[in-house]
């Protein structure tokens, strides 16, 4: 199904507003997730701190001991504690018993205790295998030298994906909230201007038909575009009229000429002929679509428009026989596109017959000329040898010439 301009335009803003949404909420949530993080990590400084103060005033290295205190710091801050003494040995552990923290690995290694005992701090968020959920760990280190060991807290990240979580929900609630009025407005706005838009096309195909036809769309924006429509409609009108006079002028030229006339197509097809061609060769059915030679029954037309070179004129004379015999001239050339070509057929039987009469009549005179001429001359030879002593004889030679040359 093709949709119209204002379905387009509705589809381009409820796109627009989601891109938008989502965006919006891909930004927020980050944001949101970087400060919780920084939240949890300046509170799990504080824990840390706080129960590094509690191991150094109480003085206490035992296990046992280490273990309450880690138990009751975990307690009063919610986080769990973990005290590890300098060789990375877990003391105390506020989420496990005395028994299970003896069986737990060695945490020198850590890369949050490395950091630690490296800078003083050592921040470090991954999946814990002991409670098989995210942590955010925070540790610094606690006494001197030989026992300088670490304290570790540490809380899931539990609450930052709870928070996270609300923050979806808002967002896609809002978002829901705003795409309703959005979904209202644009349809308010797309119906609105789609409504003069209509009205556009619907004069625009209006002229398609009837190109004089204007409109006048009130004084809005629009106006200028439907007044371009307007301008379009009469340069098309004038067109079409100078093109229908030239049209006219053609078919009357052509159809008053004396020669004939074949246009053919870029398949030496014929496309159009006058009322000379028609007359001249007397087709049973129009011939339009055939091949010239085809339709004339003539070989030498079709030889003569295969041998039509661009920009040259190419002819052939030939005789036809029909009820009386005529000669014919045939002229052929390219048109300007090149797409095709012209052929003009010249009836020249009257010319070849005065030309025939004009040898004959040469021919005749000739003959006829011939015999005084020749008496002529013999008997002026004989005058200029002497022959005026023989009187009588000069006057009969004189009488020849006289009646010879009248």
């Amino acid at each position: 199904m093709k949709l119209g301009v204002r379905g387009k335009l509705f589809l381009f803003s409820l796109a627009l507003i989601l891109a938008a949404a989502l965006i919006a909420g891909l930004f927020l949530e980050r944001k949101q997730r970087s400060a919780l993080g920084s939240r949890i990590e300046i509170e799990l400084l504080h824990h840390a701190r706080m129960a590094r103060e509690l191991i150094i005033e109480s003085g206490q290295h035992e296990l046992e001991a280490i273990d309450r205190l880690a138990d009751r710091l975990g307690q009063a801050t919610a986080s769990r504690f973990t005290v590890m003494a300098p060789d990375g040995r877990v003391l105390g552990e506020s989420e496990l018993p005395p028994e299970e923290i003896r069986r737990m690995d060695n945490h020198g290694s850590r890369p949050e205790i490395l950091d630690a005992l490296k800078s003083g701090m050592g921040v470090y968020h991954r999946h814990s295998e002991t409670l098989d959920t995210d942590m955010l760990y925070v540790a610094i280190p606690y006494g001197e030298g030989a026992r300088r060991g670490t304290i570790r807290a540490a809380m899931p990240l539990a609450e930052v994906d709870t928070a996270i979580s609300d923050l979806r929900f808002n967002l896609f609630a809002a978002g829901l909230l705003g795409l309703l009025g959005a979904f209202l407005i644009a349809g308010l706005s797309s119906h609105l201007l789609t409504r003069r838009l209509r009205d556009l096309i619907r004069h625009a195909r209006s002229i398609s038909k009837h190109p004089a036809i204007s409109a006048d769309f009130g004084r809005e924006d629009i106006q200028s575009l439907a007044g371009s429509f307007d301008q379009l409609a009469q340069a098309l009108q004038r067109q079409v009229n100078l093109l229908a006079d030239e049209r006219d002028l053609s078919d009357t030229i052509i159809n008053t000429m004396s020669e004939a006339l074949f246009a053919l197509d870029e398949n030496t097809r014929i496309s159009l002929l006058n009322r000379a061609a028609e007359s001249l060769f007397e087709f049973d059915k129009s011939p339009l679509g055939q091949e010239l030679s085809e339709a004339t029954g003539e070989p030498l037309l079709g030889d003569l428009v295969k041998r039509i070179a661009p920009d040259k004129v190419a002819s052939v004379e030939f005789t036809l026989e029909a009820e009386e015999q005529r000669h014919l001239l045939a002229k052929a050339a390219t048109q300007r596109s090149g797409r095709g070509c012209v052929v003009v057929i010249h009836d020249i039987t009257e010319i070849r017959r005065m030309e025939r009469m004009n040898r004959e009549f040469i021919a005749n005179a000739s003959h006829e000329l011939r015999t005084p001429v020749t008496v002529i001359r013999a008997n002026a030879e004989l005058l200029a040898d002497g022959i005026f002593d023989d009187g009588p004889t000069a006057k009969k030679l004189l009488t020849a010439l006289d009646r010879n040359a009248e």
